[in-house]
């Protein structure tokens, strides 16, 4: 049972009033399917990151080096591996109309995958300077194409255009509001803000972004 609903389950017991307050949290939604799929004889291992689109399921598997692609009922139908793919350790992923995007966490690149996991491009390197990566983990898009990518050990948020130029970056690493800690996701919403799981603070921050420079603005809220 939920704290809150508990919580007021026990005022109302206490006040003899249990007949007028229902104490049973509402029910979880029903699960459809538990997919499970065999690689290489062994099963799926690690799947981390997850993107839908065109009805199509796209999961990256960590430890396998893998991406997996199944059909709206679980039936896979594709599997980019190492060798195919070329990523060792693919984090979060996202979807675009065209393409796909890997945030490859050992090799601190970005892969762009076409629907037939061919890399169409590839950006970033190894390091702590402007234009790089340190274990990126998250990956979003937003509705420009600009492109947000959550870089784990260098604590930041490295924006990029659509092309993959790099064009700013914001954070490093502590604790105060615009810092991280290992930031492990980040995300876009419908009205152009930017969501970050800032993992080692415990907690989530939210940022707007200006329209005419593409600078980060000040953090709006946090969780």
């Amino acid at each position: 049972m939920h704290r809150t609903e508990a919580s007021r389950c026990a005022i109302a017991i206490a006040l003899g009033a249990v007949s007028a307050v229902s104490c049973s949290a509402p029910a979880p939604p029903a699960i459809q399917a538990v997919w499970r799929q065999t690689l290489t004889h062994d099963s799926m291992a690690d799947p981390i990151g997850l993107a839908v689109t065109r009805g199509v399921v796209t999961v990256s598997d960590t430890q396998r080096s893998a991406v997996l692609r199944f059909d709206a009922a679980g039936n896979l139908v594709d599997a980019w591996m190492t060798g195919r793919l070329g990523a060792s350790r693919p984090m979060h992923i996202t979807a675009t109309g065209k393409h796909l995007l890997v945030a490859d966490f050992l090799k601190d690149e970005i892969l762009v995958l076409d629907d037939r996991g061919d890399i169409v491009s590839r950006f970033g390197e190894s390091g702590s300077d402007f234009g790089q990566f340190d274990s990126p983990a998250g990956v979003a898009v937003g509705a420009d194409g600009s492109i947000f990518v959550a870089d784990f050990n260098n604590h930041s948020i490295r924006r990029l255009d659509a092309d993959g130029s790099f064009s700013h970056v914001w954070g490093g690493k502590g604790h105060e509001p615009g810092q991280f800690y290992y930031p492990t996701d980040v995300a876009v919403g419908p009205d152009g803000r930017v969501y970050v799981a800032d993992f080692g603070n415990a907690r989530v921050q939210v940022f707007t972004v200006s329209d005419r420079t593409g600078a980060i603005g000040k953090e709006q809220a946090g969780w």
